[in-house]
């Protein structure tokens, strides 16, 4: 299975372009996706919550929507590289608690702009 438009939609809005890495007073806020010249450079990275891979601390056999949005978490290249080599410390809870704490913050700096639509 792999990740509906809807979900796709919501996991890049919701984290505002913005990588989610929020841990241990570290807020990364990077851009994930670039302009150069024109061109645009995809650097985001769409990650587990709960892996995929049997053999990980992260893995639940019977885990549903494992390609959902409430399972994914928006990360740059750096911090997905980061959370998958120490799994132990980069828990299920740490990440869902990473995701919520980053959407949290966008949507409440999307608030402070009082954006209208035209």
């Amino acid at each position: 299975m792999s990740l509906s438009v809807k979900d796709r939609k919501l996991l890049w809005t919701k984290a505002g372009n913005l990588c989610s890495y929020r841990h241990d007073g570290i807020i990364c806020d990077n851009e994930l996706i670039l302009s150069e010249n024109g061109n645009y450079v995809i650097i985001g990275e769409e990650c587990h919550i709960v892996d995929q891979k049997p053999s990980t601390s992260r893995y639940i056999k019977d885990f549903p929507n494992r390609d959902s949005y409430e399972n994914l978490i928006l990360l740059c290249e750096k911090h997905h590289k980061i959370i998958d080599a120490y799994r132990d410390m980069y828990t299920i809870e740490v990440l869902k608690k990473m995701k919520e704490e980053h959407e949290d913050s966008f949507a409440k700096r999307l608030k402070k702009m009082k954006l209208v639509p035209s």
